[in-house]
């Protein structure tokens, strides 16, 4: 008596099987690809300087507990299977830039390739870079449920800060030089985001609402508190200290 295979009598049934297998596996990888890739982010963030200066509460995120809990979880780590790979290694290789792909899942079947680093564009004087790379790690956390999410430190316009560095050396003539010299970082800042900016008009316009705010203080009209506090966000999100 002969016996036949499922895909000897029903060449389209057999197919049928073959198609669904080939998408449930691209979806398998898709999804190792998506966690390793925001494995890799919130790696890559915890190696950028300003990282506390653009996002918001960044002491109180553990962003490398992230990063391994999807390794774990997604199973990321090649060296499962007993290949004797250093993920470790290669995976800090990677996220350094270093390594030009990086193996993924149990049989290291899915491979990264280096994409924008997170790090770099929070590392850069480029706002909109840095608000890129914050909304990517914030569709990380969104993707995997993280609390708290990452989300960008409201920042001082370069104006307001030019303004009450400005101030500060109006009413402290012993920080007038450092004073002026930051008036002047600031208002270079302004320019960069803003290349239209006249530069003599916006040094003019720094001036009179510096002097506008300064007799607005000495009338009582306005604290000066309001200054001192402007100036701490300014120094934190330039990276400075007084």
């Amino acid at each position: 008596m002969k016996t036949y295979s499922v895909c000897s009598k029903s060449r389209i049934f057999c197919s049928v099987l073959v198609y669904f297998a080939y998408v449930s596996l691209a979806n398998a990888n898709d999804e190792l690809e998506r966690a390793g890739r925001c494995a890799v982010n919130y790696l890559q963030v915890g190696h950028a300087q300003n990282a506390s200066q653009t996002i918001k509460q960044y002491e109180q995120i553990d962003t490398r507990e992230r990063a391994w809990h999807l390794i774990r979880t997604y199973q990321l780590n090649p060296s499962i299977s007993g290949s004797g790979n250093n993920f470790a290694v290669d995976l800090n290789r990677f996220v350094q830039g270093q390594s030009n792909s990086l193996q993924l899942g149990v049989n290291g079947t899915v491979v990264l390739f280096p994409e924008a680093s997170i790090k770099d564009d929070i590392d850069s004087q480029d706002r909109s870079a840095q608000l890129s790379a914050i909304q990517t790690l914030a569709a990380c956390d969104d993707l995997y449920g993280f609390t708290p999410m990452i989300t960008a430190i409201d920042l001082t316009s370069d104006f307001d800060c030019a303004v009450s560095y400005w101030l500060l050396g109006a009413f402290n003539p012993a920080q007038r030089a450092m004073a002026s010299e930051r008036t002047r970082f600031a208002m270079r800042r302004h320019i960069q985001v803003n290349p239209d900016t006249n530069a003599v008009q916006l040094e003019q316009q720094v001036l009179a609402e510096g002097q506008n705010r300064g007799r607005r203080i000495q009338q009582g009209l306005e604290s000066a508190n309001v200054i001192q506090e402007t100036l701490g966000r300014c120094e934190s999100q330039y990276g400075l200290g007084q």
